[in-house]
């Protein structure tokens, strides 16, 4: 998209996308964003990233073996 200097690229299989657009739930066609999909794609993945919930750090056995053994 932006590596390409492309601004109609259209990632119409990309999770992110689809669930941006469920999230959302906005009825989108493909065509209608012409010639701007790639700039609507960083949008919609903004959107995704702004509604998503933190979670927190996961430690592995091996990281919680070493604290309880401290």
């Amino acid at each position: 998209m932006r590596g390409l200097s492309d601004p109609d690229i259209w990632l119409a299989g990309d999770a992110g996308v689809k669930n941006a657009l469920k999230q959302g739930a906005i009825s989108f066609s493909a065509e209608a964003g012409r010639p701007w999909r790639s700039y609507l794609t960083l949008q919609l993945w903004q959107l995704l990233a702004a509604t998503a919930k933190p979670t927190a750090p996961q430690t592995s056995a091996t990281q919680s073996n070493l604290l309880e053994n401290h």
